[in-house]
């Protein structure tokens, strides 16, 4: 079922009993102006909802395995998602139809994300790669938003789980940040991307089992805790992480802003002094990545390019349980969603200058989760 909550009272305001006829993966947010949103489930289908409707709009099928990841542009009109079935489909809203799908061997899709000045969308897969998708109409498709395989960039051992970014703002969307999977202090990393290159500009090192979502944190009552513009992090291993995120563009990243996709940009050969500290084995782009749209892979190497590695960050251990999301309010609020079917709400507390722990504002859905300390 899905549920409609008051953060602020508890309450709940609307439910959907059996809403899908399996475990529900993933949800959008509601779009800014009509309101619907899309979720994603086990029962291999995707359904675009309206809160004031008891039943689906649409409900979407073409994938043959379990749903899991739904993202829906910014201009409300496509819905992108994800399978265990190694696809990536675009979905039309307004008749629910298929518009294109690609189907990339060994790719178990993990996340998919619009990036709506980029015209592509962001994904990774079980197959260690970055894939960025072209959404633009193509002449073949009849005038048609398609999916065209742009580049493809690899050269990491644990696959990424989840990514968030800066997807509607023109001059940084080309930042990305993903989440590992890992154990026993393997992997479980943060990756910052630069997409105009496919460089791994940073790595931020902490958690010491998978990290299961990252978000970029944007509310401004969130300002005077030092928390706006940090980066949030959720792990198996307890606990939540935030990682301080530079102003200023990070260090190599001199490419000039461009609407193109990356594969039109060359990468830079040669780094600035800074870029010598923290010095790893130069990046290539996964020279063995599969294409679905025939030819050479688009793959776009990498040469020369060392990152950084960040080891700060303020952490805050969750004893509650596993968190599979997090999200926050426009007025400062952290949600996070637990794998044993609890809402944990936290309110920031203190100063960038005197940090306190999180206040515990409410807990939703478990109540064995409220005995927690």
């Amino acid at each position: 079922s899905m549920s409609l909550l008051n953060y602020e009272t508890g309450h709940v305001m609307k439910q959907w009993k059996r809403a899908h006829d399996r475990d529900i993966n993933c949800l959008t947010n509601p779009h800014a102006t009509s309101g619907l949103f899309c979720s994603g489930s086990r029962d291999t289908s995707v359904r675009l909802w309206k809160s004031s409707e008891d039943s689906p709009l649409h409900v979407l099928k073409g994938h043959t395995l379990n749903v899991t990841s739904v993202s829906m542009h910014s201009d409300g009109n496509l819905i992108a998602s994800g399978s265990r079935d190694n696809t990536v489909r675009l979905w039309d809203v307004e008749t629910g139809s298929e518009l294109a799908s690609q189907d990339v061997k060994l790719n178990l899709v993990h996340f998919v994300r619009f990036v709506p000045p980029l015209h592509c969308i962001v994904q990774g897969g079980e197959d260690l790669t970055l894939r960025l998708w072209d959404i633009r109409a193509n002449s073949e498709g009849g005038g048609r938003a398609g999916l065209e395989l742009k580049a493809t960039y690899g050269n990491f051992d644990y696959h990424p789980t989840c990514c968030d970014g800066h997807f509607q703002d023109a001059d940084r969307c080309h930042i990305v940040y993903t989440g590992h999977n890992g154990f026993n202090q393997q992997g479980s990393m943060i990756t910052e991307w630069d997409l105009r290159t496919g460089r791994q500009v940073r790595q931020f090192d902490g958690h010491t089992f998978s990290v299961r979502s990252v978000k970029i944190l944007r509310s401004e009552r969130l300002a005077s805790n030092g928390l706006q513009g940090q980066l949030l992090s959720a792990s198996d291993d307890g606990s939540l992480r935030f990682w301080p995120l530079p102003v200023d563009p990070p260090a190599g990243s001199d490419v000039a802003p461009s609407e193109e996709l990356p594969v039109d940009v060359p990468p830079s050969a040669t780094e600035g002094p800074d870029e010598q500290q923290h010095a790893t084995e130069a990046e290539t782009a996964n020279p063995n990545s599969e294409n679905p749209t025939g030819g050479p892979s688009p793959s776009v190497p990498v040469v020369g390019a060392e990152k950084q590695h960040v080891t700060q960050s303020r952490k805050f251990d969750l004893p509650e349980g596993q968190v599979t999301c997090i999200d926050e309010t426009k007025d400062g609020l952290l949600l996070l969603s637990l794998r044993n079917g609890t809402a944990v709400i936290l309110r920031p507390q203190g100063s960038k200058e005197d940090p306190k722990p999180m206040q515990r504002f409410r807990y939703v859905g478990n109540p064995a989760a409220t005995e927690k300390p």
